[in-house]
């Protein structure tokens, strides 16, 4: 007598990309490789909010860091404490920075890159509001 081949379970899928074969996690979820989520997320920021950030961009443009920084620890004063704090303690390495520079204490160029690594963090912070990747 011949056997019949198995028939495939509904529940099963087999020979396939990213797929466990034999496992036994049942009903959770399982995320390999990127997530993406489609559709609008809400927003905590308002309009006000966004043309302040291109205001405080105008601000670093201009080479007026105190001002900037405040501006924007006042956005974020509103929205996570957290990083309200961030902000704040990158503006005491900035006030450091510019004692030391004043002071002698670095070389121009190092007080270049650490100004440029400090610009640099505060514009990633402006982008990552503007996403709204910041809750």
């Amino acid at each position: 007598m011949q056997q019949q081949p198995e028939k495939p379970s509904e529940n099963k899928i087999e020979n396939s990309k990213n797929v466990i074969q034999d496992s036994n996690i049942q009903g959770q979820n399982i995320h390999i490789g990127d997530v993406h989520y489609h559709g609008a997320q809400e927003s905590k920021l308002s309009t006000d909010s966004l043309e302040t950030f291109e205001k405080i961009r105008q601000l670093i443009i201009h080479n007026r860091m105190d001002a900037a920084f405040k501006a924007l620890n006042d956005i974020a004063k509103t929205l996570d404490k957290d990083l309200a704090d961030g902000i704040y303690m990158l503006h005491n390495q900035w006030k450091d920075l510019k004692n030391k520079e004043n002071m002698g204490f670095i070389s121009y160029g190092e007080a270049t890159i650490r100004r440029n690594q400090l610009v640099n963090s505060l514009l990633q912070t402006i982008r990552d509001l503007e996403e709204n990747q910041i809750p």
